[in-house]
């Protein structure tokens, strides 16, 4: 084995201190930067990730006093030599998931990352997330998706406690990507009170009464996506 040394650092933290789904929040989170296009977005972390030339990388994670965890990975690159084995890309490591195979719960994971993001960025308490919502969420999403407002029967299923619904459709890109612009969209809403349609979204994510929120997608035959996030 070469010589090697750390070229890079990635570093993400979480309110999750769970480590399994933490990380692969962190790292799917990173891969939906990129590919760099000149946007102008933040694709450091996708760069390093995909930098052809690190071979090797390390892990390390640290909890912080307020009890969020911590993650960074450094990477290393290998000199090279003839007893180096070739690059391969091993199934299902080494790259993002296409997006029909990225599994929901991770995208539930990554859209509630999302989300304390900018509560966390107010002072406002995490969310965590709303267990056994995403069914319900999704026969919401369905309707959306048929072009219709879900029934009163259909909405029944998150019970009578106060809670919000927030509802996108879009195309184009990865649906990691159309979350982040869905959730673009919402902060760029500015404050507003629930009532007011053009406010709801970012209300909702903001509202110091909710302390839970659910995601799910559904693609449709159009290839357009409906993203639906429920909060309590």
């Amino acid at each position: 084995m070469g010589e090697r040394r750390v070229s890079a650092q990635n570093e993400c933290m979480s309110s999750d201190a769970r480590l399994d789904p933490m990380i692969r929040v962190c790292i799917s989170s990173m891969w939906g930067e990129g590919p760099d296009v000149g946007d102008g977005r933040p694709h450091g972390h996708y760069v390093n990730l995909s930098n052809p030339r690190y071979t090797r990388v390390a892990c390390g994670f640290a909890r912080a006093p307020d009890g969020s965890t911590w993650s960074a990975q450094d990477f290393a690159a290998e000199e090279e030599s003839a007893s180096r084995p070739q690059l391969g890309t091993p199934a299902g490591v080494g790259g993002p998931l296409p997006v029909e195979q990225i599994p929901m719960s991770d995208f539930e994971r990554v859209c509630l990352e999302r989300t304390n993001r900018l509560r966390m960025g107010l002072h406002l308490a995490p969310f965590s997330e709303w267990s056994g919502a995403a069914t319900c969420a999704q026969i919401l999403a369905r309707a959306y998706e048929a072009g219709r407002a879900p029934s009163p029967e259909e909405k029944a299923c998150l019970g009578n406690q106060s809670w919000g619904l927030s509802v996108c459709r879009t195309d184009g890109g990865g649906v990691l990507q159309q979350l982040e612009g869905c959730i673009g969209q919402a902060v760029r809403e500015g404050s507003g009170p629930p009532s007011d349609p053009n406010h709801a979204d970012y209300a909702y994510m903001v509202s110091p009464d909710f302390s839970q929120e659910a995601c799910v997608y559904s693609v449709g035959r159009a290839g357009v996506t409906t993203i639906v996030r429920v909060f309590r």
